[in-house]
């Protein structure tokens, strides 16, 4: 029995001794606003005991094309037989299909068909970062490049050097170094180090190379008809502040055509797969070089640019160090950011948030501002007419509808009432009508089956009256779109005291039906 003891006693200490050294090794390595986070919210380190054994290969994979079947040769990361990562040499794309060891896979799905131009797995293999820098052109063409692998304890680092000598003089090499942490999951540190002698780019304006672009995976777009997930909002983390501000991800929409700035240490995120997680690429740079994030929302990817440090070393060149890091927070993360994030939108179409729960009676003016990163949005207009309680209500002038966005992200499967106290002015078309809507989105997971939900209608003169809308959501967090809608020619709507209540939530909700190794 004591030998038993003895021997337990070992495992225990030699457990606890490992995650003490993983948790030092994870912050030495990070030191970003993730980590805080983690401070924060003390996710639980449910990957502490996981010892990782990464290996670099490459397999051969065979595609359909215009010219046949064909066969590619890609690197592929493991953990021991377990997919974790493909890089695609051709196009420096790296991209992750696995976040969780618990859940990474011996297999891997390819799309069927084969993309010359290097597009082939964007959108439809994993979460993508780039292993090149975007500044002469987007067409992958250094003058010289060079790429090797090392292993170390429990780590794998893929180095990528691209050098430029012919028209330019610029180096970039790329550092990633794939490692478990005890948190996060599989975690990609990536160390960048770019230097040019170019301090200005062809029409004149201050040189600003692109570093990473961070591509989500299964988002939706006319040539990826099989991409089958989208995630509902993008967030990041603007300079001078403590925020977290997002907008939701829709077809229509794009953010400023120069984008947004990010704080040095923050990131950018996207939210949500089905187990709540979010890919999330922190991004920290020296003293005096500003961030940028553009994002061009039709696919969602996102151009991390850095600003070039106002000085030249002694041989000439401007010299950029940063650290980014592809993460995968967990639910209990993600889940408190998404309480705390500021929505702003930068659609044609407004849209405005509801806490569920609260009821909005548009007294306290919690729409969203116009600050300083957020200079496209179109405020909604709130009217002093009037109100069926206080003395302002919500009005919608003319036909239009306009989005009600439920925060936090609803639940799946759970019944859900939205309710608002209408009134259509008097002075409208005979046809005008106000209601609300609950429209299931063009994005949900294929052979999904929702139907529109919509309440009773005001008419034009009637006094304030109360409509509800009951109707259940589907197997992901935000299958449907919520709408006031004012229908007619020219009505005048007045919207007020807006809720959403919680039936009933089941309290069984499985996701093991999603392969999450395929979304992510």
């Amino acid at each position: 029995m004591r030998g038993c003891r003895d021997k337990f006693g070992r495992v225990r200490f030699w457990c606890t001794l490992t995650f003490l050294w993983l948790l030092v090794f994870s912050s030495l390595l990070s030191a970003d606003e993730i980590d805080k986070l983690i401070e924060e919210v003390r996710p639980g380190a449910n990957f502490a005991i996981h010892t990782a054994n990464f290996s670099a290969a490459q397999e051969e994979f065979t595609f359909d094309s215009n010219e046949g079947q064909i066969e590619r040769s890609l690197w592929v990361i493991k953990d021991r037989d377990r997919y974790v990562a493909v890089w695609h040499e051709e196009g420096s794309k790296l991209y992750m299909v696995a976040a969780n060891p618990a859940r990474a896979s011996t297999t891997i799905k390819m799309p069927p068909r084969y993309n010359a131009g290097g597009n082939t797995f964007d959108g439809k293999l994993g979460v993508r970062v780039t292993t090149f820098p975007y500044c002469y052109g987007f067409i992958q063409a250094a003058d010289n490049r060079r790429f090797k692998f090392n292993s170390g304890w429990g780590t794998l680092t893929l180095t990528d050097t691209s050098i430029w000598t012919r028209e330019h003089k610029t180096e970039a090499v790329y550092a990633l170094t794939f490692r478990c942490d005890p948190v996060l999951g599989y975690v990609v540190d990536m160390d960048v180090q770019f230097k040019t002698d170019q301090e200005t780019d062809e029409n004149g304006n201050p040189f600003e190379p692109e570093l990473v672009n961070l591509y989500p995976n299964h988002t939706f777009m006319a040539k990826m008809p099989d991409a089958e997930w989208r995630y509902e909002y993008t967030v990041y983390t603007p300079p001078n502040c403590d925020k977290y501000v997002g907008w939701i991800n829709d077809f229509t929409q794009s953010d400023p055509a120069d984008g947004v700035k990010l704080r040095n240490g923050g990131f950018s995120l996207f939210l949500f797969d089905p187990d709540w997680q979010g890919p999330a690429l922190t991004c920290t740079v020296d003293e005096g070089i500003n961030l940028r994030n553009a994002t061009y929302n039709l696919q969602y990817d996102q151009h991390h640019l850095v600003s070039l440090p106002k000085g030249r070393d002694i041989n000439g060149f401007f010299k950029v160090n940063a650290k980014f890091r592809l993460v995968f927070l967990p639910r209990e993360i993600t889940t408190h950011i998404m309480d705390k994030v500021e929505l702003t939108d930068w659609r044609s179409n407004d849209a405005f948030p509801i806490r569920i729960g609260e009821t909005e009676d548009f007294e306290t003016d919690r729409l969203p501002k116009i600050p300083e990163y957020a200079k496209g949005y179109r405020a909604l207009r709130l009217s002093e007419e009037e109100a069926h309680s206080g003395g302002k209500s919500f009005v919608v002038d003319g036909e239009r509808r306009f989005r009600i966005d439920p925060q936090p992200v609803f639940e799946p499967n759970a019944t859900y009432i939205l309710e608002a106290w209408v009134k259509v002015a008097l002075g409208s078309s005979n046809d005008a009508e106000a209601y609300l809507l609950a429209q299931p989105s063009q994005w949900i997971p294929k052979g999904t089956e929702l139907e529109p939900h919509q309440s009773a209608s005001v008419k034009a003169g009637e006094e304030w009256r109360k409509i509800t809308l009951e109707f259940e959501n589907g197997p992901l967090g935000a299958t449907y779109r919520l709408y006031a809608v004012a229908k007619g020619n020219r009505p005048k709507a007045y919207f007020d005291d807006v809720r959403i209540m919680v039936v009933s939530t089941p309290t069984d909700v499985l996701f093991d039906e999603f392969n999450l190794d395929e979304i992510r």
